[in-house]
């Protein structure tokens, strides 16, 4: 087992830190994030930051990385208030990291990569049209994380569309519409399918 502590973990290379901090906690669920700019221009970006914050109502968070340069995504969803969430799956990973290259204001990560639109009715933020799990979420809170300079992204569910079927308990079974997991910066993981236990009672 190896073993580091603070002071070693903070001489490490700065992307190797990152890598290893990120692959520590992984798995996490892998979704693009579809936004439109106010000069009408598509924008969609990988993120694996993304989960669930309440249910009534119906919050996901997205945590984006510190505002020190230009952040296209964290833009367009300030000034449109709307942005949408794809989930990846197997077959769309290489688009989606792709979607991870620092492409110029203006260019469409959509037309670069490959993945068509879908547009939801009098909804202005696109959406990926192959992915098995489309949301559209309206901005409800921003939050600034002082102790590393991240923010948070509060979304308010607007509309849902997703593939396959849903139990009667509520339950959709991802691994079932072939998604992935992120992990590191450049890893992406295939889910197994899940084992459901009783809800647990003393």
């Amino acid at each position: 087992m190896t073993t580091y502590q603070i002071a070693e973990l903070a001489e490490l290379p700065s992307r190797y830190r990152g890598m290893l901090l990120n692959c520590f906690t992984a798995p996490k669920p892998a979704f693009l994030v579809g936004t439109r700019g106010q000069d009408g221009k598509d924008n969609l970006a990988i993120f694996s930051q993304v989960f669930h914050i309440g249910a009534n109502p119906f919050l996901v968070g997205i945590l984006v990385r510190p505002d020190v340069v230009e952040r296209h995504t964290l833009r367009n969803i300030e000034a449109t208030n709307v942005y949408t969430l794809s989930a990846v799956t197997a077959d769309m990973v290489p688009q989606a990291h792709q979607t991870s290259a620092k492409y110029p204001n203006g260019k469409s990560e959509f037309e670069a990569v490959g993945l068509a639109e879908y547009r939801y009715p009098d909804f202005a933020a696109p959406a990926v049209e192959n992915s098995p799990l489309q949301m559209g979420l309206e901005l409800a809170e921003r939050i600034d994380i002082k102790v590393n300079g991240t923010i948070l992204i509060i979304g308010a569910v607007q509309w849902v569309r997703f593939g396959g079927e849903v139990t009667e308990d509520g339950f959709w079974d991802a691994a079932a519409q072939g998604l992935v997991a992120n992990g590191g910066m450049d890893s992406y993981y295939p889910l197994l399918a899940p084992t459901r236990l009783s809800y647990a009672k003393p």
